[in-house]
């Protein structure tokens, strides 16, 4: 199912994104219509880029995050310049020498942040660590620097619902 829908959705989202980067707010069906033609390409793409990924992370760990690494502009490239895959790939390869670490350090789970408890989540808004910290008021000496009504946090219970709303 993925292998359908995929493809598809990553294209549309890139064609949105460069889009809404240069002050354009097309329509859904305007972005479809772009992505749909660019299907059979980035099916391709994707197959090959999870080969690709999959034989690296068989030869170990490091390998396959060197080509993960190496292959992340290859949608982009596809999509935006209409290269075919095989290009999109070598041309990836090019683009990202030199860049490692960075791109690297752009693709880590920590920089996935959430709030709500998935990867490298924001641990205070989990109920046993609020409890655990119950009347702590860890900005309690912070100077205020935005002038505002809002009344100051009593308890770490109170901040969690806070955060919830």
């Amino acid at each position: 199912m993925g292998t359908l829908f995929y493809p598809l959705y990553t294209a549309a989202l890139i064609l949105f994104l460069d889009a809404r980067s240069r002050g354009h707010s097309p329509p859904l069906r305007e972005v479809m219509r772009e992505a749909l033609p660019r299907w059979p390409s980035m099916a391709v793409l994707a197959g090959l880029g999870t080969l690709l990924v999959m034989l690296g992370g068989s030869l170990l760990v490091l390998p396959g995050l060197w080509v993960m690494v190496r292959i992340a502009f290859a949608e982009y490239l596809l999509v935006l310049h209409r290269v075919t895959p095989l290009e999109a790939l070598k041309q990836s390869f090019l683009q990202t020498r030199g860049h490692f670490l960075l791109l690297l350090g752009c693709a880590s789970p920590e920089t996935t942040r959430t709030r709500g408890g998935g990867a490298g989540a924001d641990v205070g808004n989990r109920g046993q660590f609020v409890r655990m910290h119950e009347g702590a008021r860890p900005f309690e000496n912070t100077p205020k620097l935005i002038p505002g009504k809002s009344p100051p946090l009593e308890s770490a219970s109170q901040a969690d619902e806070i955060s919830r709303r």
